[in-house]
């Protein structure tokens, strides 16, 4: 039986934090979002539900109380130090139980005298009210001006001005004051000003508001005024004086008769623009047709651009954005909602730009980019605390609590819900935590009451979900696939497809675990197509791509042991090839492809194709997968054999785990005493000795590994067996992020020499007329944190013995700038920089790595990740002599770093380091590089030779085998 380990689906934050930028939006946006179109009828000021009234006591007497109030006495109650208006329902057990008038009976209470006094108020004068009399009336303790319409059983029954019917009451005279005559008139004013800025006529001595003129007719579309804003509706009858309307995008339930004084005349063509912009809100939210309300939005947002109405267009770019995010085409939502972001600053609409940093921060969510979904959250709690809006900063802290959540950091996840909480938040998520925390009843308990109570389809998928991944935990797989079921016929029925996949992929594991392997494939495959058609949304951001992959990693795993279990072992190459730099793969095509990318250039290779690229190699390909507590090795031989090996991790690394033996060998190589043996022979015997029988016995045959994960970090070359030998004294090594890759290096090669015909590296053939060789060392150094990086004196000698070499001058100190760099380096043969290579992320784009130059005019003195990339290099080879240019962030589509951006931008090979090396070694093993590159041709075996070299006169590793090549060896 396979023990399922909880990997908690993020359809859970997915769809709940899809429904959560509800909230965030307008009255009119959240109603189209399924918020009801009502006055929120629950105080806001209260957190928590108080305990049920104490049950009746065996005795029918009261107890005599300190004060002598009596059954149905009105008192003002004390309640976080404001005064509520109370109503004694019984006395027990020396309490008053109390009710709340003007909140739901959820609030009641039984409390003791000393939070009680007398109700000491002119609202219970006996002085009587007549029908039609303006009035003011207690509710959630404000005072609403509302209008009598009639009396009866001892009650006033009223109608809230500038509200619809739905809010009508009849309520006791307690809750009723006499409004002030000059308080009437304000409001009148109030509305006749709201008319006047309409061109709209309105009787000037109009003091009651039942007067209505009889400029609208009967199918007219006008504006309603509602809790001060102004609304599309269309008017259907007029009856008894008044207009009876319905509004534009909701249900007929919100249909109400009106007085004109709540009417205003509106322009037809706006009517119109807002009317297709709530009915593409109305298609989106309620009937899923997500396409066509995008449709429907962009109809909208033109006309109101030609009309020129900046506050329609700020709404209507919401409403795009809503549109492309529910079709999970998160980049094009992002680009709407900052659109709208920038009119409503310009136009000063404060509320509406906040509303869309809350937007902006979800689909970086959902992409994977926790960083900037952060950012923007944390805008928006900043713009509700100078707002001093609970509501916001309520769903804010809780947008954080999902960031940490999506991240599995659960403990931070948990502070920020319960700060959001203390803001009348309940944050759904809690349930998640119960999961992840191995609380699976409390889970499960959580989420079926959820499940069966709600009314909103989205909430029912996720709590679908998560109740399946507890059964699965549980492993009650049967049930656990049911839910899981009947959560993918939602999401295929609502057309959400982030939903779907997940459903795909929470089946896939729960038929694994279960042993059913031909349904786990079955859906673990199609988990994966409909993932993949998320991210072909993207269009060429790298950086989006990266981190949308890495939330998709875990399916390709997850498919790859249900093949391996099946001994489909090329099937399982092909997954792993597939799940890994697919966004590295589509920016080196995007650089070769002299047209658009079509689907079928740049899908992942078959094993045909991968037998291809070894062949054209001449090369021994290692492709290594860690999956779980695993580790599976491909074995592809030059003319097309193939085989596997699979290890478990605790039969060589005992109690540690791969990253910490990993960490352990970095320390130990750079860490004075040097003793980095018992670590080596670890790493050769988990990562070698399975496969030693079966690579290249003649040393110059060529090895190449694909490393995973924190392999990327492991000098191959110096990995030791028993007897002591390094890898690099037995074979010719190079490494790559994936099979692939090396397909697209070698066309790279191809393409340069075409555009350079006399192009060839050995140092002795001529040069093309048109290329140079470009040699870099010691910069005048720029400054990072206000302070100038320290001078390389080393890299200054090497960089001079290096041009000498190759006949060329080195470029060094102040004439090292930037812009001459940039200048130069588009048409080099060979490129060598010996500088300061950095790993920090300068310029807060998410991608580290940078190089330091000089300074000058136009430039700051570091050549970063996406500087490199826009460059369009001709180079036969790259060489960065500079510290831990090889290493950067590490993620399911390679190490993203230096060495990734300079293969991107044409350079068909590169050497890095990984590790900082010192001086003497550097310059001796670069001279010798360079000395045997020009003897051999071969950039692999003259590195290995220079290696093997250095090794002699400097033996320790960490001066010789830093250094690694990725591409094309020739």
């Amino acid at each position: 039986m396979i023990k399922h380990i909880p990997n908690f689906s993020q359809l859970l934050a997915i769809i709940l934090v899809k429904l959560s930028v509800i909230s965030s939006l307008t009255i009119t946006e959240k109603a189209r979002a399924s918020e009801n179109f009502s006055i929120a009828k629950s105080p806001q000021n209260l957190l928590f539900k108080y305990s049920e009234i104490a049950e009746k006591s065996q005795f029918n007497q009261p107890f005599v109380l300190a004060q002598s109030y009596k059954v149905g006495d009105y008192v003002e109650v004390l309640w976080e130090g404001n005064w509520y208006l109370g109503k004694i329902l019984e006395i027990n057990n020396n309490q008053y139980c109390i009710t709340y008038p003007t909140y739901d009976n959820s609030w009641d209470e039984c409390i003791n005298s000393d939070r009680i006094r007398p109700l000491e108020s002119k609202n219970s004068t006996e002085e009587r009210l007549r029908r039609n009399q303006y009035v003011e009336v207690l509710w959630q303790n404000q005072w609403y001006l509302a209008k009598i319409f009639e009396n009866k059983n001892n009650q006033y029954c009223i109608t809230y001005v500038g509200y619809d019917r739905s809010w009508d009451e009849c309520i006791d005279r307690v809750r009723i004051r006499i409004a002030d005559p000059r308080k009437v008139d304000a409001e009148r004013l109030r509305l006749e000003g709201y008319r006047r800025n309409t061109n709209t006529n309105i009787e000037p001595n109009n003091s009651d508001f039942s007067q209505t003129d009889n400029n609208y007719q009967i199918n007219e579309y006008v504006e309603v005024l509602w809790n001060e804003q102004w609304y599309l509706a269309q008017i259907f009858e007029i009856e008894n004086n008044q207009y009876c309307i319905t509004y534009v995008g909701y249900d007929r339930s919100e249909d109400e008769c009106v007085d004109s004084d709540r009417l205003r005349e509106v322009d037809s063509r706006k009517a119109e623009a807002e009317r297709l912009r709530l009915e593409a809100d109305n298609l989106v939210s309620y009937a899923h047709e997500y396409q066509k309300g995008l449709e429907t939005a962009k109809k909208s947002l033109r006309i109101y651009q030609e009309i020129g109405d900046i506050s329609g267009q700020v709404q209507v770019l919401s409403s795009v954005g809503w549109a492309y995010y529910w079709l999970n085409d998160y980049v094009n939502a992002i680009d709407y909602y900052q659109q709208s972001l920038k009119l409503a600053e310009e136009i000063d609409d404060f509320y509406a730009a906040t509303a869309r940093l809350y937007d902006i921060s979800q689909p970086y969510l959902y992409l994977g980019d926790y960083d900037k979904s952060l950012e923007y959250q944390k805008q928006y709690l900043d713009r509700g605390k100078k707002m001093n809006d609970s509501d916001i900063q309520g769903r804010a802290l809780e947008g954080i609590g999902n960031i940490y959540y999506f991240q599995k950091n659960y403990k931070k996840a948990i502070k920020y819900y319960e700060k959001s909480a203390a803001m009348g938040r309940k944050a759904f998520y809690v349930g998640g935590v119960y999961t992840a925390l191995g609380k699976h009843n409390e889970a499960i308990e959580f989420f079926e009451d959820i499940a069966t109570k709600t009314n909103d389809i989205y909430t029912k998928s996720a709590s679908l979900n998560q109740l399946g991944q507890n059964y699965l935990t549980l492993e009650k797989y049967d049930k656990a696939i049911n839910y899981f079921q009947e959560q993918l016929a939602i999401s295929q029925e609502i057309k959400e497809i982030y939903g779907e996949s997940e459903a795909f992929k929470s089946l896939g594991i729960a038929y694994l675990a279960k042993g059913d392997l031909k349904q786990a494939e079955k859906n673990l495959r199609a988990a994966i197509k409909v993932k993949e058609s998320i991210r072909e949304k993207i269009g060429s951001n790298d950086s989006l791509k990266v981190s949308l992959f890495e939330t998709h990693v875990d399916t390709y795993s997850k498919l790859q042991k249900v093949l391996i279990k099946q001994n489909k072992i090329k099937d399982a190459l092909e997954i792993s090839e597939r799940g890994r730099a697919r966004a590295f793969v589509e920016l080196l095509f995007d650089r070769l492809s002299s047209e658009a990318i079509t689907k079928a250039n740049i899908q992942p290779p078959t094993f045909k194709q991968i037998q291809k690229i070894a062949a054209q190699q001449a090369a021994t390909i290692v492709e290594y997968s860690i999956i779980e507590d695993q580790l599976y090795i491909w074995v592809v031989q030059p003319k097309g054999e193939i085989e596997f090996r699979q290890i478990e991790f605790k039969s060589v690394l005992e109690n540690q785990t791969l990253t910490d033996l990993v960490i352990d060998a970095r320390k130990a190589l750079l860490v004075k005493p040097y003793q980095p043996q018992a670590q080596l022979k670890k790493l050769y015997e988990l990562l070698i000795e399975p496969i030693a029988d079966i690579l290249p016995s003649n040393p110059e045959e060529r090895v190449i590994f694909i490393p995973q994960r924190e392999l990327f970090l492991i000098p191959f070359v110096a990995l030791m067996d028993n007897q002591e030998k390094y890898l690099i004294e037995k074979h010719t090594i190079l490494t790559a992020p994936a099979i692939q890759i090396l397909e697209l290096t070698h066309k790279q090669r191809v393409e340069n020499k075409k555009a350079s015909p006399q192009n060839d590296l050995i140092i002795g053939l001529p040069r093309n007329e048109n290329q140079s060789d470009l040699v870099i060392g010691n910069p005048s150094m720029p400054k990072l944190n206000e302070k100038p990086l320290d001078p390389l004196v080393g890299a200054e000698t090497e960089a001079k013995q290096i041009a000498n070499f190759l006949e060329t001058q080195a470029v060094i100190g102040n004439i090292a700038t930037e812009s001459l760099v940039k200048k130069q380096i588009e048409n080099a043969r060979v490129i060598h920089v010996a500088t300061h290579g950095l790993l920090t992320d300068i310029t807060g784009l998410g991608s580290p790595g940078a190089l330091a130059f000089t300074p000058d005019q136009n430039n700051d003195g570091f050549l970063t990740y996406y500087e490199i990339l826009e460059l369009n290099l001709n180079a036969e080879l790259v060489v960065l002599s500079a510290c831990d240019t090889g290493r950067g962030k590490i993620t399911g589509d390679g190490v993203i770093g230096l060495s990734r951006s300079f293969l991107a931008a044409g350079a068909p090979s590169i050497v890095v380091s990984l590790w900082k090396v010192p001086d003497d070694a550097t310059q001796s093993l670069m001279v010798e590089f360079y000395r045997q590159l020009n003897v051999t041709g071969n950039k692999a075996e003259a590195l290995r030779k220079a290696m093997l070299t250095t090794l002699k006169k400097f033996p320790e590793v960490k001066n010789w085998a830093a250094f690694t090549l990725t591409g094309e060896a020739n």
